[in-house]
Parts: structure tokens; C-alpha cells; sequence
């Protein structure tokens, strides 16, 4: 890979050109500008054409050097200029960057989702502090921390109770999930003879009880 510029070191494969770099509370904060080619409007898709303004937003990085990575980026406004469309201006977003409505790109994201499915919030957040990452108790508990959806969604088989053959070779195919179904299946049989224990032994004294049930106000 043949280094030219700045951007290549730091932020490869992204459409920026690095203007500046300096730091500033212990991280290192880079001005750029985009570079890559005038963006589609989110509503409609149709490329602009005409700027309307420009202005600067942050993004977190992953750390470099053990420092925190900042990025200034002067972004561009455009116009949306199909009349059919409602959206009449839209920002530009940076691919692999940026995002509407974060402050964090993908690749730190998915480090501070790693961090919030182990540790949480506050354990969460003294492991950030610690890679340099900007995590906050409240941003890593917004993460989603539900698993990806696969490509290729399972096959949902109609099994009749009748049909043993049939449910066994689902559960052959999936012993993981069997094994998981037939464990919260013992664990729920255990919670309802639980209750209806507690709840017969409770009528039972309450019943034995000459005074009856005592109410705390």
C-alpha cells in the first residue's frame, strides 16, 4: 500500500482530505474536508447538484497511539431540487464515517456494542475511558445490543404433535436451540409448580388463621 498523504495513515479508504492535524485534551484531532462526490437525497435519491452551505460536525474514532481520534469534518449542505420531493436540503455523510445522528463512526460503535453487551453502563465506561474511546455510560446503553439478523432467515416448519418423525429430525438439525427450548421449558414447569405451591400453602394458612388476613395500610 503506497502512503501519499495523511488521510491514508489515519483514515484510509474514506473519500477525505486531511487538512490539519493537532491535539488537544490528550486526543488527536484531524480537519477534513469531504472530498467524494456530491451525495443522493435520503428521500428521494437523486443526486444534487447545487451546494447550500457548509458547516463542521464531530465524529469518534478509534484510538490511534494511544490517543483518542477526532475528526473535524467541514461538511457540505446540498439542495434537493426535485420538486416532488419534501426534503429541500440534505448533509452529506462520509461513508464508513459518518451516519445521521451520530457522533461515533461504525467501527467505534461496534466496539463501544462489544464493551455494552460484556460490562454495561458504568463498568462499560471506565473500560472506554481507558482504550480512549468516548463511551458514556448513557451512549453504550443506547447501543443495540440485539444479535445481526442472519441472511438467510430459518425455516419455520409446521410440526404436528403427530408427527414424530418430523420434530425429531428439527431438533437433530438444531440441537443448540433443542437443548435451549427444553432447559426454559423445565425452568417455566419449575416456576409454576413454585407458585402453586406458595399459593396453596398461603390459603392454607389463611385459612387456618383465626383472625384472618392482616392488611398493612
Amino acid at each position: 500500500m503506497r502512503v501519499e498523504a495523511l488521510e491514508d495513515v489515519l483514515l484510509p479508504g474514506l473519500n477525505l482530505k486531511a487538512r490539519q492535524l493537532m491535539t488537544a485534551h490528550g486526543n488527536v484531532v484531524v480537519d477534513a474536508a469531504g472530498c467524494g462526490p456530491p451525495g443522493r437525497c435520503p428521500q428521494c435519491e437523486h443526486p444534487a447538484i447545487r451546494v447550500h452551505s457548509r458547516h463542521w460536525r464531530q465524529a469518534a474514532e478509534l484510538p490511534v497511539g494511544g490517543r483518542g481520534l477526532i475528526v473535524r469534518l467541514h461538511v457540505r449542505r446540498f439542495f434537493c431540487d426535485q420538486i416532488q420531493c419534501p426534503r429541500r436540503t440534505f448533509v452529506e455523510q462520509v461513508a464508513g464515517l459518518t451516519e445521521p445522528r451520530r457522533r461515533s463512526s461504525p467501527a467505534a460503535r461496534s466496539v463501544m456494542r462489544a464493551v455494552a453487551t460484556e460490562l454495561g453502563g458504568r463498568p462499560g465506561e471506565r473500560l472506554c475511558a481507558k482504550l480512549r474511546l468516548h463511551g458514556r455510560r448513557t451512549a453504550l446503553l443506547a447501543q443495540p445490543l440485539a444479535p445481526p439478523v442472519p441472511v438467510r432467515a430459518p425455516r419455520i416448519l409446521d410440526i404436528d404433535e403427530s408427527d414424530g418423525a418430523q420434530l425429531e429430525t428439527a431438533r437433530n438439525a438444531c440441537p443448540e436451540i433443542a437443548a435451549a427450548c427444553d432447559l426454559a421449558r423445565e425452568f417455566t414447569d419449575m416456576v409454576r409448580h413454585r407458585q402453586g405451591h406458595l399459593a396453596d400453602t398461603a390459603d392454607i394458612r389463611l385459612r387456618a388463621s383465626p383472625r384472618g388476613p392482616n392488611v398493612v395500610a
